[in-house]
């Protein structure tokens, strides 16, 4: 867990026994430390959805499927690469669509990336698909500039968005505009509570 999950967790939870303590002991001087506590989990849970949804890096697929069994972890920061494979070279993102992951958990994502203020960025995120005409080992750090030698053959470029999930997206963007909305009811309610 991270140190901003248990800090808002921490906080959460001397809110929650200030508020018990001053509903049976009467004590109003303590009710203010209330609201403040719960501000501050409230701005590091905030803050754990940021960090959670800021995924940067390439990651590496073999076979052109995003999936937990074609990731290609390095060894000693080098990928073996076999000729003739496709291989899927693509930045990561919290957008990015897995094939073992649920609707629910890729909708759950796109939650949780809105809120940790991430959206998916068109023209931004690349991918690279490509074959070797060798085997052979290809350094993680320099892979980029591998792919303009002869020992690659990119077959497709472009932006990552293809390969997001569109559950992720409708998740994200449905949490964005209840935000909005949310905003606007307060502003409505504040304006009413003064005309009336």
């Amino acid at each position: 867990m991270k140190i901003s999950a248990k800090l808002s967790l921490f906080f959460i939870s001397i809110a929650i026994f200030l508020e018990l303590l001053t509903s049976r002991y009467n004590v109003g001087d303590i009710r203010l430390f209330v609201g403040v506590f719960i501000v501050l989990g409230m701005a590091f849970m905030i803050y754990t959805f940021n960090e959670y949804a800021e995924v940067d890096g390439w990651l590496l697929f073999k076979d052109n499927v995003i999936s937990k069994e074609t990731l290609i972890s390095p060894h000693q920061e080098e990928y073996f690469l076999k000729q003739d494979i496709e291989y899927l070279w693509i930045e990561d993102s919290i957008f990015l669509d897995y094939k073992e992951d649920s609707s629910i958990y890729k909708f759950i994502l796109g939650i949780l990336s809105a809120i940790g203020s991430q959206k998916p960025k068109r023209n931004k995120q690349k991918y690279v698909n490509f074959v070797l005409n060798k085997d052979s080992y290809i350094d993680e750090m320099t892979l980029n500039t591998n792919l303009k030698s002869n020992l690659i053959k990119v077959l497709d470029d472009g932006d990552a968005h293809n390969y997001y999930s569109k559950v992720s997206i409708i998740g994200n963007q449905l949490t964005l505009m209840s935000g909005v909305l949310l905003v606007l009811a307060l502003l409505v309610y504040i304006v009413l509570q003064i005309i009336y």
